[in-house]
């Protein structure tokens, strides 16, 4: 931002020369970057303005910053105009086809101007700031954007068709020809100024070629608007396209400077153009955007800063910057922000501004007091912390991924895709249409991990991550597309913690050992040895069939779902350039935390022997093993503490759709030593069951 100083005197009386308010600026918050001297007399300031001061990229909004710090009052411009034409109704009309992008829009009329070489006095302040003068219509609105921080637009009324003004969404497939001849292509996500035919603007950003100002112009429709600033920037960055109006609506502009500069710059063309102003304005508000009242307590400002201040002190620096203390309690005030400070919310930004206001080099360096107590750590950090520390004891890498994906690989694990837009949580403003969706698992991203690894040489990969997953809360719409009007109105999602892992089938091979490969039960056999060292004593798996994998078992404690193993299936892998087979699992780990055993039991030893028996038994194939085991624990009665499969076969010397199982069984009791007589009853009981369940006989010897 160019602040020339003997324009910048205008609005403010200070007696400071430019080095020093150069160096104030600066101490302030302000960095002037560069400082031009002009003459005996004058300067000019290049400020770098932060993104989240707006109210600044002006005169006045700078003047505001010096009053604050010097103490001398604003001098605000006139903003009275003289209406003399017909009335604005009979002339023209606006409509607003979409509320949320644009919350605000004026229009002023002016006819019989004569458009021609701007006056000495407004091409001399331009050229002060390094502004190149072009007519005296367009001068004024460059001249009031940058006095009053709010751009402007105006348009010629004759070539307006119906000489009316529609703010909608553009058309797909319309073009647009820009003020300096780019043409541009315009998206059905795009804001657009248009008249009953045409686009004739991109909201905010550049007016059209076919609505131009020349020299030929005798009536002139100026806009003045609020915007939505992420649509602004979102548009503007798409285009590539940017523009000191841009700039300023994609930061924040002020809603209640919409007037104020419609009338500043009608009333300065009238003197500059002549002309009458029609009578009234359309100002379309529909909703009144409010600034927020916040309570500022006195005993946290000395807290925070290490200060003393009074009461009167902290009332006296907030009124200097604009803000009202609508009410003062016993060291707690009641403050409403003013409409330009859209960058303040909380108490502590209210804490930053006096600090700026007193000066960070006022403030006295003391060491904080602090005492050290004794520490309760987080249970479910120490949870989290235990979980990773299993997974690196077994080999793993931890991977950290973003936290949003592309649609695509949304889409990979979703098993309905139908409902895309209202099944899924979207970013506002994402940094480009791959990265626009958050995840709703954590395996795409440890896909991409994974094929960055095996692209490199890498091919023996075991990687986890512990993350949020994101889902749309139930019955709030969270569409990105949704054209309805409250379909940008921002909505929590609900967050829960996930841990991920994928790991590679191939095994780097040792010399002097033979080549192996991993199977989904090693992985399997990792997750069981995971749930039990985490106090989860009773779970099963469930196989479920889903497109993206050739085997999935679902991991289930009662009637909760906490996750699942599975094996990807090949069209997965080849869309990431994988041939080596690929194993996931997925837990939720909230869910788990909230089941799991909470307190860890111990019980003493046995001093009696326990009893041994193997079973080996021929089954259908399609059985489960888990099914088998929940019988043979039933019937085995509390004297069987211990089952174990050791074997699972099938080939030769099995029958054709048998399979042989193998499991070990051990027999106690803790109060008494055991007869074999009696375990002989219970096995020969668990042979009986087993043939008259499921058909299984015990394999031949």
């Amino acid at each position: 931002m160019n602040i020339n100083c003997s324009w910048l005197k205008e609005y403010i009386d200070f007696d400071l020369s430019s080095e020093e308010l150069s160096n104030k600026l600066t101490l302030a918050g302000l960095e002037v970057e560069n400082l031009i001297v002009k003459g005996k007399s004058d300067a000019l300031l290049e400020i770098n303005i932060t993104p989240n001061r707006p109210d600044c990229l002006s005169f006045i909004g700078i003047a505001r910053e010096v009053s604050a710090l010097t103490g001398s009052p604003v001098k605000y411009p006139d903003s009275m105009v003289q209406e003399e034409g017909k009335n604005i109704e009979m002339v023209t009309a606006v409509a607003i086809h979409d509320e949320y992008l644009c919350p605000r829009y004026s229009a002023r009329v002016i006819q019989g101007v004569k458009v021609g070489p701007s006056p000495q006095w407004l091409v001399d302040k331009l050229n002060s700031i390094n502004i190149r003068s072009i007519n005296n219509i367009v001068d004024i609105t460059n001249f009031v954007l940058h006095e009053v921080g709010h751009p402007l637009h105006a348009f010629d009324y004759d070539l307006l068709k119906e000489n009316r003004i529609v703010v909608r969404r553009g058309n797909k497939g319309e073009k647009f020809v820009t003020l300096d001849n780019t043409t541009c292509d315009i998206k059905d996500s795009m804001l657009v100024i248009a008249d009953a035919e045409r686009p004739i603007a991109l909201a905010g950003i550049i007016g059209g070629k076919n609505t131009e100002v020349s020299e030929k112009t005798t009536n002139i429709l100026l806009e003045s608007a609020f915007f939505e600033a992420t649509q602004i920037r979102r548009t503007s960055k798409k285009l590539g396209l940017q523009t000191e109006s841009s700039f300023r609506f994609e930061r924040g502009t002020d809603p209640e400077n919409v007037l104020k500069a419609s009338n500043r710059a009608a009333g300065l063309i009238l003197s500059v153009a002549g002309g009458k102003v029609a009578k009234g304005i359309i100002d379309i508000y529909p909703t009144l955007i409010s600034s927020p009242e916040i309570i500022l307590r006195l005993d946290s400002v000395n807290k925070i800063l290490g200060t003393r201040f009074s009461g009167n002190e902290v009332k006296g620096y907030v009124e200097k910057l604009g803000f009202s203390v609508l009410k003062d309690q016993k060291g707690h005030f009641k403050i409403k922000v003013p409409s330009w400070r859209r960058d303040i919310t909380r108490e502590i930004d209210l804490i930053e501004e006096i600090t700026r206001v007193h000066g960070y080099d006022n403030i006295e360096a003391k060491s904080p007091e602090c005492r050290i107590n004794k520490v309760n750590l987080n249970k479910y950090y120490a949870f989290e912390k235990e979980a990773k520390n299993y997974f690196k004891g077994k080999g793993f890498c931890e991977a950290i991924n973003y936290a949003f994906i592309s649609d695509e690989m949304q889409r990979l694990f979703q098993n309905n895709n139908r409902n895309f837009e209202s099944n899924n949580v979207f970013l506002k403003n994402p940094l480009n249409n791959e990265w626009r969706v958050m995840r709703k698992s954590l395996l795409p991203g440890l896909l991409i991990s994974i094929q960055k690894n095996i692209s490199r040489g890498i091919e023996d990969v075991q990687l986890f991550e512990l993350g949020r997953r994101y889902d749309p809360e139930t019955g709030i719409n969270v569409s990105s597309n949704n054209k309805t009007a409250n379909k940008n109105k921002s909505s929590l999602s609900k967050e829960v913690n996930y841990l991920s892992g994928i790991v590679t089938s191939k095994v780097e091979r040792e010399l002097w050992k033979e080549e192996i490969s991993r199977e989904i039960y090693y992985l399997k056999g990792l997750i069981e040895m995971f749930l039990e060292g985490m106090h989860l004593k009773k779970f099963n798996f469930k196989k479920t069939p889903l497109p993206a994998f050739n085997s999935l078992m679902e991991l289930y404690s009662g009637e909760n779902k906490i996750g699942f193993i599975g094996e990807l299936r090949r069209g997965v892998n080849d869309k990431f350039n994988i041939k080596d087979k690929l194993f996931v699992f997925e837990i939720n780990l909230d869910m788990l935390y909230k089941i799991r055993e909470k307190i860890t039991s111990f019980r003493s030893i046995s001093k009696y022997p326990n009893i041994l028996r193997d079973i080996a038994i021929l089954v259908d194939r399609k059985v489960e093993s888990k099914v088998i085991e929940d019988f043979v624990m039933k019937q085995g009665t509390f004297l069987l503490k211990k089952l174990t499969l050791f074997d699972c076969y099938e080939g030769k010397s099995i029958p054709p759709g048998k399979k042989s199982l193998a499991y070990s069984l051990v027999f106690a009791d803790d109060e008494r030593t055991l007869q074999d007589e009696e375990v002989d009853t219970i096995h020969e009981n668990i042979i009986n069951g087993l043939a008259d369940k499921f058909k299984a006989y015990l394999r031949p010897q």
